[in-house]
C-alpha cells in the first residue's frame, strides 16, 4: 500500500497563494517597493492617470479626461518613487473662456519616470478662438454657435515607447451644442446636426476599466457623490472618462468618471469630474463649465498579499485531513 494514503504519485505541499499588493494614489508622494517584493529590483503594473480638464461655458464642450497611460512589468527600484497627482483643470466661467486644461500625474522613477498627459478644456460658446477645444492626455470637445469646430485632439504628446498605447482620445465635434470631451477608452461623440435651442451635447468619450491589468480587483472604494452620480465607481476600476457636451437648457451624459447630467437640482450649476477619476468636467448648461477630476496612481506589485492556498497535483490525506479540520481547504 503506498505510504500517501493509497493515492500512488509524488507528494506535493500545500502552498500559499499570492495577489497583487495594491497601492493607491489620490495624492501626492512617495512609493516604496514592498521588501518582500521578490524580484530583483521587482515589477509592477503601474496605472498613471493625470488630471481632466474643465468643461466650456454655456453650452460649452466637454473637458478631455486625463490621459492614462497602463505599464505592466514596470522595473521598480529599491529607493523610493516620487508621485505626483494632477489636479482637474477649472471650468470656464465666460464665453470668452475655454475650461482649463488640467495637470500632469507622475509616476517619476529616475531612470524611466511615466507621464500621463492632462486632459484638455472644452472651448466656449464664442465666435472666437475660445469655442474650440484644447489638445491633451484626451482633447476637450468643440462648440461650434459660429460654424463647425472639431474636437481637440487626444493622446498629445504621444506616448513614447515602450510605455504602450495611446494615453486618450480626441473629443468631439460639434455643429449644434457642445461637443464631448475624448476618454481613454473612446472619442468623444459628435453633434453634426444643424443648431436649433433644443439640441443637447454629445456624450462623453468612455473610461476604460483598469482591473482585468491586476491579479486581483482594487481593494479600494472612491465615496459616493450625489452630485456626481456618473462618477461613482465602487471597486470596478474604471477612469479617464470624458465630460458631456453642454447645451443652452441641458447637458448630456459623461464617460464613467467624467462631469454630466443626470444630476440632481441642487448640484447646478456645477457637473465636475468626480475627484481621482482623471474624468473631464460637463459642458455649461447656460452657466460656467464643470471642473475636472483630479488624476491618481496605482501600483500592483505582484505576489505580495496573501490569499489563501493551493495543492497542486497529488497530496497525502494526513495534509487533507489537517486543512479540513482547520477550515482552511478549499475544493
Amino acid at each position: 500500500m503506498a505510504g500517501n494514503g493509497g493515492i500512488i504519485g509524488p507528494i506535493n505541499t500545500v502552498q500559499a497563494v499570492y495577489k497583487d499588493k495594491i497601492t493607491l494614489f489620490t495624492a501626492s508622494g512617495c512609493f516604496t517597493k514592498a521588501s518582500t517584493n521578490p524580484a530583483a529590483p521587482g515589477k509592477a503594473t503601474v496605472v498613471v492617470a493625470a488630471g481632466g480638464g474643465g468643461g466650456g461655458w454655456d453650452g460649452g464642450g466637454g473637458g478631455g479626461a486625463g490621459g492614462m497611460i497602463i505599464k505592466q512589468c514596470h522595473v521598480l527600484p529599491a529607493s523610493a518613487v516620487s508621485v505626483t497627482i494632477g489636479a482637474g483643470g477649472a471650468g470656464a466661467t465666460g464665453n470668452n473662456d475655454r475650461g482649463d486644461t488640467g495637470a500632469n500625474s507622475v509616476f517619476g522613477s529616475a531612470c524611466a519616470p511615466i507621464t500621463a498627459a492632462a486632459g484638455g478644456g472644452g472651448g466656449s460658446e464664442n465666435c472666437a478662438p475660445a469655442r474650440c477645444g484644447i489638445a491633451g492626455g484626451s482633447g476637450g470637445g468643440g462648440i461650434a454657435r459660429c460654424g463647425p469646430r472639431a474636437g481637440a485632439a487626444g493622446n498629445t504628446p504621444a506616448v513614447p515607447a515602450p510605455l504602450g498605447g495611446p494615453q486618450g482620445n480626441p473629443g468631439g465635434r460639434a455643429v449644434c451644442a457642445g461637443g464631448s470631451g475624448g476618454g481613454h477608452g473612446a472619442a468623444g461623440e459628435d453633434i453634426p446636426a444643424p443648431y436649433n435651442p433644443s439640441c443637447t451635447g454629445g456624450d462623453g468619450g468612455a473610461g476604460t476599466d483598469v482591473t482585468p491589468f491586476f491579479n486581483a480587483p482594487p481593494s479600494f472604494t472612491f465615496p459616493c457623490s450625489a452630485c456626481s452620480p456618473r462618477g461613482v465607481l465602487g471597486g470596478v476600476g474604471i477612469y479617464a472618462g470624458g465630460g458631456g457636451g453642454g447645451s443652452g437648457s441641458n447637458n448630456r451624459t459623461g464617460g464613467i468618471g467624467g462631469g454630466g447630467n443626470p444630476a440632481p437640482p441642487a448640484c447646478q450649476p456645477y457637473r465636475p469630474g468626480k475627484a481621482n477619476t482623471a474624468g473631464g468636467g460637463a459642458g455649461g448648461v447656460g452657466n460656467d463649465g464643470g471642473t475636472g477630476g483630479s488624476g491618481l496612481v496605482i501600483v500592483g506589485e505582484k505576489c505580495q498579499q496573501p490569499c489563501g492556498v493551493k495543492a497542486p497535483g497529488v497530496w497525502s490525506m494526513n495534509t487533507v485531513y489537517e486543512f479540513v479540520k482547520d477550515d482552511n481547504w478549499t475544493n
